[in-house]
């Protein structure tokens, strides 16, 4: 082999070993990125602020504030997940209208309780559910309303929160709405006779006609709306830090810590509604 022809060949070794350890080289240096974001970008943020910051709006009573104090069995996982990190966890007040503008305004990390929408989907991320939600009436017992078409017939606004799922799916099956910023004013207009019934979220329901014998719930015999119940967070979350939310809601779910919750809460389900629905 002529010396020109080996000089050739060692030099294209060497460029060969080169590009070979440049791509191991990069292979590595990803490696070591995606290592340290698998430490989870986004729960070291939290971890280093000391604090979970979780957007909250009332629907009582699965998630309700009581003497300064929030409450209720949507907050168990995210309760535990703050326990872990060894944060404080901080519920931040909002309101179904505003909630998750409020999430992507970053004035807190997640946000509680959300039914899971195509709408909301464009510009947060989601958990795994946690449960699901069914919409039902709340009408006052002394009207005589016992299906979706008797409300309809009435040709009144029915009541809802404005902001909220509940409210799209009333004005999606056609009926005009009488939007409110909570649901406790909403059940007001209903008992005040402004609007015929109130299309709300069925644990919210159980709550207002348990403490008021003038309303019971009516069930839709076709269902207007039906969704997992979720937990909102940042588009821009990392992969594992949603995997370790997930885990926590997977854990209250697989203890049963959830379904004791439920029961505290008197939450039941809707073939045991029994007298709390009209007609009954």
């Amino acid at each position: 082999m002529k010396k020109s022809t080996k000089q050739s060949l060692g030099i294209l070794a060497l460029v060969v070993v080169a590009v070979v350890a440049g791509l191991l080289g990069g292979k590595l240096s990803a490696g070591g990125t995606a290592g340290a974001a698998s430490q989870g970008s986004w729960a070291e943020e939290v971890k280093n602020r000391g604090e979970l910051r979780v957007g909250v709006a009332a629907f009582a009573p699965m998630l309700e504030e009581r003497n300064g104090t929030w409450t209720g069995p949507v907050l168990l996982p995210l309760e535990a997940f703050a326990k872990n990190l060894g944060v404080k966890f901080t519920p931040v007040p909002a309101s179904w209208n505003t909630i998750v503008a409020g999430l992507k305004a970053n004035k807190y990390d997640m946000a509680a309780g959300l039914d899971i929408t195509g709408e909301r989907s464009l510009t947060i991320m989601y958990t795994d559910p946690y449960y699901e939600d069914n919409g039902v009436w709340v009408v006052r017992r002394d009207s005589g309303l016992t299906s979706t078409a008797d409300i309809m017939k009435t040709g009144q606004p029915v009541a809802s929160s404005q902001g909220s799922a509940h409210e799209a799916a009333a004005k999606a099956a056609g009926f005009a709405t009488l939007s409110v910023d909570s649901w406790t004013n909403a059940i007001q207009a209903v008992k005040a006779g402004r609007a015929p019934g109130q299309f709300t979220d069925y644990g919210t329901a159980l709550g207002q006609v348990r403490s008021d014998s003038g309303l019971a719930i009516v069930v839709p015999e076709t269902p207007m709306w039906m969704a997992p119940v979720s937990y909102g967070v940042s588009e821009e979350i990392d992969v594992h830090s949603l995997q370790m939310l997930n885990v926590a809601i997977r854990e209250s779910i697989a203890s049963g810590e959830r379904d004791r919750a439920f029961e505290k809460v008197g939450y039941i389900s809707v073939a045991n509604l029994g007298p709390l629905k009209m007609g009954a």
